[in-house]
């Protein structure tokens, strides 16, 4: 529904440009009370009380009100913020970064966007203050159960091979040297620490320590997993990485996770769901109005306009 400006210096500015609008749009979310006097005026620039009232709205939460103003230098350090960025909007508009009509864009939809976010924010209050979470976690909790059972685990180390440019024949030749060592009964880990070209090898000896299912590339966990007892030692297997022989040194079962340690990531999870699901309910009634009328639009002759246009902005 809202496209995604590109990231190039105008439209760096536009941003700037943006938020300064956002200090300055009162029409929707302005306070009752007339503006007060500036508090500082410097280069045609000012910033007024007003102005820091919804500077800060904008970016604390209300759980921090009182702890951001009481730090030192609050207020100074608020109004030299808006001020800076304000003078970097003035100064960008100088040098004419961007046409007049993109700022007319920009100030509409920095609005547009505010007031949609005060929109669903207030819906989502609704939904969130009306909500049992913690029943609607268990209700989770207990639909993918299976999820949250102990899951079998393989302790392993390995020794990988590389080559340059994936040579087959070089491969073959080290795998070849390390299978021949490993049968005449030398230490996998030492083979490990001298041979082994993976990075951590000097650090762990080829040790990954405990892995689950779905942690390494297929061909990997087939061969780990396929190993029974602690010390069994694979056939060369291939992954991205390279060759690698795969030792095993211990198996278990995890223990299964209960539903407290689960709830706080399930409650996040199921509220993030909501909020998508509540934002689409905010919109779409209005964006279903316009239906009718957007299917007139001649899509590929606008298509082939706006590219031409767009590669002449790059």
């Amino acid at each position: 529904m809202l496209g995604k400006r590109a990231r190039s210096n105008s439209v760096v500015f536009g941003q700037l440009l943006a938020i300064n609008i956002l200090c300055h749009s009162a029409g929707v979310l302005s306070a009752p009370q007339p503006l007060p006097a500036p508090l500082l005026v410097t280069n045609n620039i000012e910033v007024t009380e007003q102005d820091l009232f919804f500077y800060l709205k904008d970016r604390l939460s209300p759980q921090v009100y009182e702890s951001a103003l009481e730090k030192p230098d609050a207020v100074l350090n608020a109004a030299l913020n808006l001020y800076t960025l304000r003078r970097v909007a003035q100064a960008g508009m100088a040098d004419h970064l961007l046409s007049p009509e993109e700022i007319e864009y920009v100030k509409q939809d920095a609005a547009d966007r505010a007031v949609l976010e005060v929109l669903v924010d207030r819906a989502a209050q609704t939904v969130d203050t009306g909500t049992d979470w913690e029943q609607l976690a268990k209700e989770e909790y207990l639909r993918n159960a299976n999820d949250y059972e102990g899951v079998e685990q393989v302790s392993v180390e390995h020794i990988l091979l590389t080559s340059r440019d994936g040579n087959l024949n070089e491969l073959t030749a080290k795998a070849e040297v390390i299978a021949g060592r490993l049968a005449n009964g030398e230490d996998f880990s030492a083979l490990a620490l001298e041979l082994s070209e993976a990075t951590n090898a000097p650090r762990n000896a080829g040790k990954l320590g405990f892995i689950s299912r779905g942690q390494t590339e297929p061909n990997f966990e087939r061969a780990a997993f396929n190993l029974e007892k602690p010390g069994e030692i694979s056939p060369p297997v291939v992954t991205s990485y390279g060759v690698h022989f795969i030792r095993l040194v211990d198996t278990r079962v995890s223990e299964p996770r209960s539903f407290e340690s689960a709830k706080r990531g399930l409650i996040a999870s199921l509220r993030e769901k909501r909020l998508a699901q509540v934002r689409e309910e905010a919109v779409s009634g209005y964006r279903n109005e316009a239906m009718a009328e957007a299917l007139k639009i001649e899509q590929e002759q606008v298509a082939t306009e706006l590219l031409k246009r767009l590669r002449g902005s790059i």
